[in-house]
């Protein structure tokens, strides 16, 4: 069968074994906030009714015993249920398989389970391509009937995160991430690798959008070693090795085991991450001290992260990052209002890199990124 070719449904189902299937919709709900919150039903056909409460019972205070008490109601609806085919078929030719170093099941499978995790949670909750016999999503039917609410921003003091708050914030190229949260008080501070923000991320992974890890000086509170020193703070020193410590965590947390196709976009060219990752996972290796992570940081630098040049025009440091992670994971960008225009632009369109590498990180990388055209 042609590499490219269009499989049939008898072809796929001889291909699959059934234990791997079953594997596959095993892990469904761990990669799918809809399906984690839903009801499991086991149907016989395409389509199926199934009774649904359409009115709840009621209490109230007695207030007194007269021997009389009131009596509620319950009322059942009938709901149509319509099944609909999802797939995800990645064709590897057996000469892969026979030559392959690594077990290529193991990485395909989590990265299969959230593309389809991803796929019904944008369907079901936004209404992105979802099957005509579908109803109307979450977030709109939600919208229609005004039970929507402003939650401010993201780097919120209530971290149960609502779904329809994220989405107003991705809108069409993603959404920031404003370094930590402080929770409860002023000086107490949350860092995104906690897990009460593991739906926060789920629900991030399922609307395939990158996130930016924004800067943000820390509590002077909590870094004394700035005091006295304030020209050392914010965009000097104090905003990468913040940032920077947020990312490492963030990496070496598992949260990219757990959702592999989820994107982050460090500014300032990594901040100081790729002159330093080397050593990273050289001393973890030696001494990994309970690192949860299932791969090295560096690997997920160069596969879950993109990096911009926002604030840092310099030459060998810029050919050092692409030595590191390449010029395919790398953007140019400005830092406005702290850069001008005129400075970066001067800069880029004259450092000696390739034309080909100064196409990819000037236009290409961001368009293929954020789905530009």
């Amino acid at each position: 069968m042609p590499y490219d070719n269009i499989i049939s449904r008898s072809d796929a189902g001889a291909l699959i074994p059934e234990e791997v299937s079953s594997q596959i919709f095993q892990d469904l709900p761990k990669q799918s906030v809809a399906l984690s919150l839903f009801k499991q039903v086991k149907m016989s056909s395409k389509q199926q009714k199934m009774p649904v409460l359409s009115v709840l019972p009621t209490a109230y205070f007695v207030n007194g015993d007269s021997g009389i008490k009131q009596t509620t109601e319950v009322n059942w609806a009938d709901k149509q249920l319509e099944a609909e085919e999802v797939a995800c078929i990645v064709p590897i030719p057996e000469a892969v398989l026979d030559d392959s170093a690594f077990d290529v099941w193991e990485e395909i499978k989590p990265r299969l389970v959230e593309a389809i995790g991803r796929t019904i949670d944008a369907a079901v909750l936004f209404g992105a391509n979802k099957p005509i016999s579908w109803a109307t999503s979450i977030f709109d039917a939600a919208t229609a009937a005004n039970n929507t609410f402003d939650s401010g921003s993201l780097s919120t003091q209530k971290i149960d995160v609502d779904v329809s708050s994220v989405m107003e914030k991705v809108e069409a190229d993603g959404f920031m991430v404003n370094g930590f949260s402080q929770v409860g008080s002023a000086d107490n501070v949350v860092y995104y690798d906690d897990p009460r923000f593991c739906d926060f991320w789920r629900t991030a992974a399922a609307l395939g959008k990158p996130f930016y890890l924004h800067p943000r000086d820390p509590l002077p509170s909590r870094e004394p070693i700035y005091d006295g020193f304030p020209w050392l703070t914010a965009a000097t020193w104090a905003f990468a090795v913040e940032t920077s410590i947020h990312a490492l965590r963030l990496m070496s947390s598992g949260l990219f085991d757990r959702h592999p196709t989820l994107q982050m976009i460090l500014g300032h060219l990594g901040e100081g991450i790729p002159f330093n990752i080397w050593r990273v996972d050289h001393i973890v290796r030696k001494a990994p001290r309970g690192i949860p992570c299932k791969r090295s940081i560096g690997e997920y630098l160069r596969e879950n992260v993109y990096i911009t040049t926002s604030g840092n025009f310099r030459t060998p440091s810029l050919i050092s990052t692409m030595l590191e992670v390449g010029s395919d994971r790398i953007m140019y960008s400005v830092d406005y209002p702290f850069e001008t225009h005129e400075e970066a632009s001067r800069w880029f369109d004259s450092c000696e890199i390739s034309e080909n590498d100064r196409r990819k990180i000037g236009r290409d990388n961001a368009r293929r990124l954020f789905g530009l055209r």
